[in-house]
């Protein structure tokens, strides 16, 4: 059989079609989160996501106003990496201290650098204690 060139193009549509997904999949923390603007946020755990690579934990926090302000973070990959949702140290109802680094796009999200937990201990980044 002789290749020809629609051969060719076809071949290279199906390629990039194949490895799109995983190419914008792909991201970078410092693209998404300002490492030099960091928030500390106090507030009820409302819901986990235990999705890969990451997951996201979602805290109702009470603003100055008195609003209810529903942030959500993301966790690094050690997290899951450390067993971090194997070991109970979320329960939904907790209140937690984040601080993380915000979303540069202004919405209220973070990736997270420590989390204060309810008995006071504090799970870091690498998600030890």
């Amino acid at each position: 059989m002789k290749v020809t060139k629609i051969h060719l193009l076809v071949l290279l549509c199906g390629a990039a079609l194949a490895f799109a997904g995983s190419v914008q999949a792909h991201h970078s923390v410092a693209a998404e989160f300002d490492a030099n603007h960091l928030v500390t946020v106090t507030g009820t755990l409302q819901r986990m996501d235990w999705i890969l690579p990451h997951a996201w934990i979602f805290v109702d926090v009470k603003a100055d106003d008195g609003t209810i302000q529903h942030w959500g973070f993301q966790t690094p990959t050690e997290f899951r990496r450390q067993g971090a949702a194997a070991r109970g140290y979320f329960h939904y109802g907790d209140t937690l201290t984040v601080t993380a680094m915000v979303a540069r796009n202004g919405s209220l999200k973070g990736y997270i650098a420590f989390i204060v937990l309810p008995d006071g201990r504090k799970l870091t980044m690498a998600g030890q204690l």
